[in-house]
């Protein structure tokens, strides 16, 4: 299937790529708005997870999505204690009157449904937190990072290259001088370059014919 060419926002192309999938009976999920919609992961994700907030849409397993057909408008509602004892529950414009066991009944059955608006605007207000404390977390990573960077930076123009330090420049490999030296194997590389002082050479691999005559003597002496 390919949806048709949407032209627009991101919003609009992603959304419409939603509303295809929907109007073709075919699920909903991450993969498939990314390949129709040629979006990224994370743009999709990010206007999928805001419209899952606003109630646009709701997650039936991990990558998958459903759209959430919107509700009327809430209409007026309103008791009122009548002075004869009953109560007005009026609704739009409709009105109910009810005896006290009645009301009583109708108040026990509500009950539940102010507890389960309880319990969602719990989950609503720890999920607002819960983003709120990553958002920080985020911003907090991101300044230590910087910090280093910035510590490393500090350090390393700091850094005062002495006689016993040059000394040391050509008789290692580079990395294994920047780690005694606290510094950054690029600023051992730009120093010994600078001064005309040779790389370290690497230990020669040992030949096969070698390794052969070795093993010869070795047998030979056992032999003897």
């Amino acid at each position: 299937m390919k949806t048709n060419a949407v032209v627009g926002t991101t919003s609009q192309i992603i959304w419409g790529t939603v509303m295809d999938l929907r109007s073709a009976g075919q699920a909903i999920s991450r993969k498939r708005l990314m390949e129709l919609s040629d979006m990224p992961y994370t743009k999709v994700d990010d206007h999928v997870s805001r419209w899952i907030e606003e109630g646009r849409m709701r997650r039936v397993v991990d990558g998958v999505y459903e759209v959430v057909d919107p509700m009327p408008e809430p209409r007026a509602v309103s008791v009122t204690d009548l002075p004869d004892g009953m109560t007005l529950v009026e609704i739009g414009d409709q009105e109910l009157r009810l005896w006290p066991t009645e009301a009583r009944a109708l108040g026990q059955r509500m009950a539940g449904n102010a507890f389960q608006f309880t319990q969602l605007q719990t989950r609503d207000d720890v999920a607002a937190l819960l983003v709120e404390a990553t958002v920080r977390n985020r911003a907090l990573a991101d300044r230590v990072y910087d910090l280093e960077r910035e510590q490393s930076r500090i350090k390393q123009h700091a850094f005062i290259w002495t006689p016993e330090r040059i000394a040391l420049l050509g008789t290692a490999n580079d990395r294994d001088i920047a780690e005694q030296l606290g510094i950054d194997t690029r600023e051992v590389e730009r120093e010994r370059g600078k001064r005309g002082i040779p790389r370290f050479p690497r230990p020669p691999k040992p030949s096969v014919a070698g390794s052969a005559q070795v093993s010869i003597q070795a047998e030979g002496a056992q032999v003897q």
